[in-house]
C-alpha cells in the first residue's frame, strides 16, 4: 500500500493496520494482499484502513484465497455492514434465526455483466455469512464500529469457526438442498 507519509503500519495476525492519515491502494497492493493471504492458515488477509478496533468505522480491503469459512453471525445493536467487490465473486447468505435461508446474493466484481451486483449493504441484525466463489476474492468491507466480538451472536445452526474444511463444506452443501 503506497502511503503519502511514512509507512506506519501495525501487523496483527491476518491483518495489517495502516496508521497514516491518508491511504491509497494500488493494483500492485492487491497482488501483495493475495500473496499474504496465500501464506496464512485460513487463506485470508486484510488491510485495515481504520487505526484500531475502537474506531467508529471499521474499513478493510479483504482477500480470500479460495474457500475460507466464516461462521454465520449477526451483529447486536444497530450496525451496518457493506461489501464492495474489487476482484472475483462471492455469495452472501442471509438466514432466519432457525437456519433457513432468507436469500443468497451473488456479488461479482465483473461490472460488464448487465445484472451483476457488485455492492451490498446490510443494516439489520440477521444471520449472514459469505461463500467465496473465486480462487481470489477481494472486497472492500465497511462495518459500523467499534469492533468487539462480544457484539456478535454466532449461529448455533452452523459449525464453529476453526472447524475442518470438510465440515464447513458439508454445512454449505446441506443448506443448498
Amino acid at each position: 500500500m503506497k502511503l503519502i507519509n511514512q509507512k506506519k503500519r501495525l501487523y496483527k495476525g491476518e491483518s495489517e493496520f495502516d496508521l497514516n492519515p491518508i491511504k491509497i491502494v494500488k493494483g500492485k497492493d492487491l497482488n501483495y494482499l493475495i500473496k499474504k493471504a496465500q501464506k496464512t492458515k485460513r487463506k485470508r488477509y486484510r488491510f485495515c484502513l481504520h487505526e484500531d478496533t475502537k474506531h467508529l468505522t471499521q474499513e478493510m480491503i479483504i482477500c480470500l484465497n479460495g474457500f475460507t469459512y466464516i461462521r454465520p453471525h449477526r451483529h447486536l445493536k444497530k450496525r451496518s455492514e457493506s461489501y464492495h467487490m474489487i476482484k472475483g465473486s462471492m455469495d452472501v447468505y442471509l438466514f432466519k434465526n432457525n437456519g433457513k435461508i432468507l436469500d443468497v446474493i451473488r456479488l461479482d466484481a465483473n461490472r460488464n455483466k448487465k445484472n451483476s451486483i457488485f455492492f451490498y449493504k446490510l443494516s439489520k441484525s440477521i444471520f449472514h455469512t459469505i461463500y467465496p466463489r473465486s480462487k481470489k476474492t477481494i472486497y472492500h468491507e465497511v462495518l459500523t464500529g467499534p469492533f468487539n466480538e462480544k457484539n456478535l451472536i454466532f449461529a448455533n445452526f452452523a459449525p464453529e469457526n476453526g472447524c475442518s474444511k470438510k465440515e464447513a463444506m458439508n454445512f454449505f452443501k446441506s443448506i443448498k438442498k
